[in-house]
């Protein structure tokens, strides 16, 4: 190998390796990159799972809330369905809502 080839692989070696270090600095700032974005996306998860908790107690709390409400509802029917049976009977007719069963 002359002095002008072995200078040519020299040159060549160092454009590798340049070239080697410019791909390790983007991996690197792509992994950099990545972490941040995997960190940003935990905080998400974590705020999500705050509010996924929230929105189940409070989907409880409405269903509880509509199971209550049809209680009332069915009671209020109750008692319309007995004034109504008393005013036919005040006023000398036939009941024309049936007794509730019971």
């Amino acid at each position: 190998m002359t002095f002008e080839e072995w200078e040519k692989w020299a040159e060549r070696q160092k454009e590798w390796a340049e070239r080697q270090e410019k791909w390790a600095e983007r991996q690197q700032e792509r992994h950099e990159a990545l972490a941040e974005s995997l960190e940003i996306l935990t905080q998400d998860v974590h705020e999500l799972q705050g509010r996924v908790t929230a929105l189940t107690i409070l989907s409880k709390e409405n269903l509880r809330g509509t199971g209550d409400l049809r209680a009332a509802i069915h009671e209020l029917a109750k008692v319309a369905e007995s004034h109504e049976r008393g005013i036919t009977r005040l006023e000398g007719g036939e009941p024309t809502v049936p007794a509730p069963e019971r």
